[in-house]
């Protein structure tokens, strides 16, 4: 089936500007069937209409899109995998984007036009520049969205459970029950499992999964989506992190990662996940693609973390020095340099940053001062001594709730059987930090500790 594919940008007040993919038969725009993509695949798209079916070279890319930020070639080859997808095109057989080796990418589809949107009778007043693509797009891709089927109360209602659950989360059951009741007259809606899917795993995450109920018809709405369309980005990426974080299907959490690339926040998520089963430069690759596409990624220490954990500390100061000015009131900022001092043997700022973290989760001057005293007696082991059997809070400063907090302090003091009973404990609560404990250098000195390995067995890592 031939469809015009047209990339519109709507009216929008204070707020970043986005982009649709719209399909358009027959001459009509159907502006239902939209596919959001974000803004620097629609300037790649420009590009190409721009270039006259010439070689576009990698750095002529970096230089239009990224404009001056640094980033490495791979962020490129992020970009072009996406809208590869969003074409439904091959690297091995294209039929849009042609990579030519060791130069960059030419459009090969030769009616690729660049022109603005003339039609003003459109109630939804979509505005600006828009690209005129013609593509083939399989049957499959059209009618299980079926969004064209919505009522217009059936759109409202979406819209509004929408709202409700960006704007007002104490509502965001009614939300919920809105989306459940839409999903019975249009199973077939994308949209509205994306949405619904995305709110209970939110609520699941918030109740650290430990409501049965809920994270039962979390993982049935999942599998019913996948029927609907077993390559959406959104379902294979909810999939994964259930796989992961919930029934610590590891095998199955990277399928379904993989399969929901180059989806932003599947790059950050697939870097925790291979940073856990201990890939780590697979983990730093995700970690950075996620950084390079998503503006909020430049501040998050997710890459800090991964040359900590695998004892790059060189890079990882470099990271956390670059980070500085954006981020020095974040707690895990100084979460990170805490560990990072302690790695490198410079206890006294070390002990600085812990008793920062400290004082921002609400320990008071008593408590400041005992550890004070238990660390000037001894050192950093001193200060974990106290925190592992002294401190009757138990608050999460950076090193997990109990009793894997536990678990981490007795490591560091060398009470390894101890560490070892509280890492148990963990796990048959299910604590999501048992998930990282083959790559935390925390636990390096058990890794000959037999019972240690016994334990990483069971819950299917190694060393």
């Amino acid at each position: 089936m031939i469809n015009l594919v047209s990339l519109f940008r709507p009216k929008q007040s204070n707020k970043q500007p986005e982009w649709f993919l719209c399909h358009k038969k027959k001459g009509l725009y159907h502006h239902q069937q939209f596919h959001r993509i974000d803004e620097k695949q629609y300037q790649m798209l420009v590009l190409f209409s721009k270039s006259n079916g010439e070689v576009i070279t990698k750095d002529t890319i970096l230089d239009t899109i990224w404009q001056g930020k640094i980033v490495t070639e791979d962020a490129v080859y992020v970009l072009i995998n996406g809208l590869r997808k969003l074409l439904n095109d091959k690297a091995k057989d294209p039929k849009f984007i042609l990579t030519v080796s060791g130069k960059g990418y030419r459009w090969v589809y030769e009616d690729l036009a660049y022109q603005k949107a003339s039609n003003p009778n459109y109630s939804f007043l979509f505005i600006g520049v828009f690209v005129l693509l013609i593509l083939t797009v399989s049957v499959w891709q059209l009618s299980n969205r079926k969004e064209s089927n919505l009522t217009e109360i059936q759109r409202e209602q979406f819209s509004k459970a929408r709202y409700i659950l960006n704007n007002q989360s104490e509502n965001s059951e009614h939300a919920v029950t809105i989306l459940r009741q839409l999903l019975l007259q249009t199973p077939s809606y994308e949209p509205t499992h994306e949405a619904l899917i995305d709110a209970l795993f939110n609520k699941a995450t918030n109740q650290g999964f430990s409501d049965k109920v809920l994270v039962d018809e979390l993982k049935k709405r999942l599998d019913a989506a996948l029927k609907v369309n077993p390559d959406n980005l959104i379902f294979n990426y909810f999939q994964a992190r259930v796989a992961f974080l919930v029934d610590w299907h590891f095998d199955k959490a990277n399928k379904h990662f993989q399969k929901a690339l180059p989806n932003v926040q599947a790059h950050n998520h697939y870097g925790q996940f291979l940073l856990a089963m201990r890939d780590f430069e697979g983990a730093l690759y995700h970690t950075k693609q996620y950084q390079y596409l998503d503006a909020d990624g430049y501040s998050s220490e997710s890459a800090a973390w991964v040359y900590m954990m695998s004892a790059n500390r060189k890079q990882a100061i470099i990271e956390l020095e670059k980070l500085k000015p954006y981020s020095d009131d974040s707690f895990y900022y100084h979460v990170c340099l805490q560990a990072l001092y302690e790695q490198v043997g410079e206890e006294d700022k070390s002990f600085s940053e812990l008793i920062w973290l400290m004082r921002a989760v609400g320990y008071d001057q008593n408590d400041i001062d005992e550890i004070s005293d238990f660390f000037q007696q001894n050192g950093l082991k001193g200060a974990y001594s106290w925190l592992l059997l002294v401190d009757k809070k138990q608050l999460n400063i950076g090193q997990y709730e109990a009793p894997m907090s536990l678990a981490r302090y007795a490591a560091y003091i060398g009470e390894h059987t101890l560490a070892v009973s509280y890492l148990n404990a963990a796990k048959k609560q299910k604590q999501l930090a048992t998930l990282w404990v083959a790559a935390d250098p925390k636990f390096k000195p058990l890794y000959q500790n037999s019972a240690f390995q016994e334990f990483l067995a069971s819950i299917n890592l190694s060393l």
